[in-house]
């Protein structure tokens, strides 16, 4: 809420007096708008001419005394009188003749440095006796009202005593019903004065009510070992307790009057004044947390409203809670410990029971092959592979929890535009930006400029949630209304996405938080997932996510996604899908029995196959050996297979060649930094453990679509011409 401003008419013919005056509102910043007139009789005409809250004037003017303007303002209107000339005597005669106040001018202007306070003392003065005007008003109508029926009734007894003269016998008759109704009448007036009496006492019994209130605020703030004040509708201090006076290292005398927040850091006097204006505007309490000062605080500002419904101050409650939140963050701690306790447990139940249906089908498989029964034994083995894949799916789920996936939708997903799927989920989201907003009174505007052509490769339902995430996280950031903005856009190889909204903004420090798990600024209201998922689903698909923030400003959230080429039709798959082709495989991993079955697996097709059981061994027969590509283990003691990805790239390009394609096999699930590394190594794929082999087979066919090993000949032909 802006400041009130003050309309003041300064009535001054000295030159260096005005300009002292207009140097002193620009340094204090005072909300005046103000006029300045050099004699009496413009004085008089602006006053005629417009409106003004309060009137200082000179005394003595070339064409005058203050007295001759006092006399033309209305009495509504407070007059300060500023004089140097003839003393309190002239003070004196200036407050009988309806100046609300005076100051005394000396030679240096130290005047000035009160002429605010008495200004604004003199304006709320002149409310007050305005207010006790209408106060006597009311008093005053009523009593007229009063009289009104009193002289009513004096009329009506008045005709009756004339129509007694004029027929005494018949008010003789009627003389005991009379003494009756004038007996009631006096009953009504006795009602009448004892309401008014108990009005007037009311009124006095609330005036009382209020000091004591008063005086029971000022015990309850200096009660309490939190930071209490009161604020004026400015900011300026009305009243504190001394635990506020401490925090803030100055004594309570020198802290009134004064703006609350223009004593705090300006990094969170910023928030904190935000959150002012709006209990200030919509006269309804608000309870934040915000950080400074290396601490953290729990604030509740509470409206105080003035007897016309309007509010008038702010109430501030301020704790340190720091401790408190180290202590629940230590119990979040301790509950995610206690979940992965319990997780570990159910693993390890799946498991094990998964395993007894391995080793059972194993052994009843060995019976039936002694006995010859192949039909029995191709069951078996189908349920051994469907309990691996079980297990596997176990692997996996413990593996999401832990955001730690390598599973590459890339590969596994489909090609789609992402512009589509941005409008379904904006469409999707509507409670989220229109209706839901609406309700609470509250404006928000969504618009897109969704570009053609946004095409990427991935799981559509996961990328969908990320948006419907990131949209929900824009409107979440406009409680008073705003606008959000939903952008694609294609740049270089990358399919972009924007979301930005015009929002309460994040703190710097929280840049850096806001996609960790669990972490949140919405108290009880978050889980602190929804922006860690999102950095994990768009981490999968090969893309990144950045977010840039300006307090008070607004939010963008970037995701960067690899641009695809549309294709025009699926490809059908292969019953034999590497059989139209022959290359050359070298395999590293240091469990021979996995060698020994992918070796299997590739000759069975053709396919010509060298092993190596450790990454030395790998690069040393890489070097001697012609390859079309290397699939190596990721894991494995001394040289892993990252080392052998970046020396497989570092051999090629010293020998002039095109990189030879790297596949690695991984049962440990990605890392955080798994998308720097896979880019530093230049590694073409991931497939994750354990392997299925038409999984392996379509990556192969994506690296050599067609016989890689007679296009390699010809890349090195053309390189030695």
């Amino acid at each position: 809420m802006s400041e009130q401003r003050i309309k003041l008419l300064l009535v001054e013919d000295d030159r260096v007096d005005r300009m002292a005056f207009e140097r002193m509102v620009r340094a204090e910043g005072l909300p005046y708008d103000y006029t300045c007139v050099s004699s009496i009789d413009a004085g008089k005409k602006a006053v005629k001419s417009d409106t003004f809250d309060v009137i200082v004037t000179d005394y003595r003017l070339g064409d005058g005394t203050a007295f001759d303007l006092i006399g033309e303002v209305p009495r509504e209107i407070p007059v300060v009188l500023v004089t140097g000339a003839g003393g309190e005597e002239v003070a004196v005669q200036a407050m009988k003749a309806g100046a609300s106040d005076y100051l005394m001018k000396d030679v240096n202007g130290n005047y000035l440095k009160t002429l605010p306070i008495t200004v604004s003392n003199t304006i709320k003065a002149k409310a007050t006796e305005r207010e006790l005007k209408r106060y006597h008003e009311q008093l005053e109508k009523l009593v007229e009202e009063r009289t009104q029926q009193l002289q009513e009734t004096n009329k009506e007894l008045k005709r009756e005593i004339e129509e007694r003269t004029r027929a005494e016998e018949a008010l003789r008759v009627a003389h005991d019903k009379l003494e009756i109704r004038v007996a009631e009448r006096t009953s009504e007036l006795r009602q009448s004065n004892a309401q008014l009496l108990d009005e007037i006492a009311e009124r006095q019994r609330a005036e009382m009510n209020l000091q004591k209130s008063k005086e029971t605020v000022e015990a309850i703030l200096n009660a309490t070992n939190d930071c209490a004040f009161l604020l004026e509708i400015d900011g300026a201090f009305v009243t504190l307790n001394p635990t506020t006076a401490e925090t803030l290292d100055a004594p309570i005398e020198n802290l009134l009057g004064k703006s609350y927040f223009d004593l705090i850091p300006p990094a969170i006097a910023q928030f904190r004044k935000a959150k002012f204006n709006e209990v200030a505007s919509s006269g309804k309490g608000v309870r934040f947390e915000d950080r400074g000062m290396d601490k953290i605080f729990d604030h509740s500002y509470h409206p105080v409203f003035d007897s016309d419904g309007s509010v008038e101050r702010v109430a501030v409650f301020c704790r340190d809670i720091t401790e408190q939140k180290k202590s629940q963050e230590q119990s979040v701690q301790k509950q995610r410990l206690a979940a992965l306790g319990e997780m570990a447990g159910g693993v390890a139940h799946n498991f094990n029971n998964l395993l007894q249906i391995v080793i059972g089908a194993a052994g009843l498989a060995e019976s039936d092959l002694d006995v010859g029964d192949f039909e029995e034994v191709r069951k078996t083995l189908i349920q051994i592979a469907e309990s691996a894949q079980l297990g596997s799916e176990t692997v996996k789920q413990l593996q999401d929890f832990a955001r730690v996936r390598t599973e590459d939708p890339t590969v596994a997903g489909k090609i789609f535009d992402l512009s589509a799927t941005v409008s379904r989920a904006i469409e999707v989201s509507k409670p989220f930006w229109k209706s839901g907003p609406e309700k609470r009174g509250v404006a928000i505007e969504m618009t897109s400029r969704l570009a053609e052509g946004c095409f990427v490769k991935g799981h559509e339902n996961e990328l969908f949630e990320v948006i419907v995430n990131l949209v929900k996280n824009a409107t979440e950031a406009l409680p008073k209304g705003g606008k959000v903005a939903c952008k694609t856009f294609v740049e270089r190889e990358s399919t972009v996405l924007q979301v930005c909204d015009t929002g309460t903004g994040m703190p710097k420090d929280n840049l850096t938080k806001v996609f960790e798990p669990f972490w949140t600024t919405k108290g009880v209201q978050g889980t602190g997932m929804g922006l860690s998922t999102s950095f994990g689903i768009v981490g999968r698909h090969g893309g990144l996510i950045s977010v840039q923030s300006w307090e008070g400003k607004g939010t963008i959230f970037t995701v960067k996604l690899p641009l695809t080429v549309k294709q025009a039709a699926p490809a059908i798959a292969s019953t034999e899908p590497i059989a139209n082709f022959k290359a050359r495989f070298l395999i590293i991993d240091d469990q021979v029995r996995l060698v020994e079955l992918m070796e299997k697996a590739l000759t069975r097709y053709g396919q010509i196959v060298f092993k190596a059981s450790s990454g030395r061994e790998g690069i040393e027969l890489f070097q001697e050996t012609e390859v079309d590509m290397v699939i190596c283990d990721l894991g494995m003691p001394g040289m892993n297979g990252w080392h052998v990805a970046k020396a497989v790239k570092d051999i090629c390009a010293r020998r002039g060649v095109p990189k030879t394609p790297v596949i690695l096999l991984t049962g440990w699930g990605g890392q955080l930094e798994e998308r720097e590394m896979i880019e530093k190594c230049s590694v073409d794929r991931i497939v994750e453990k354990p392997i299925r082999y038409p999984v392996l087979f379509e990556v192969i066919r994506g690296l050599i679509p067609e016989n890689g090993r007679q296009k390699r000949k010809r890349s090195r032909s053309a390189e030695s011409a």
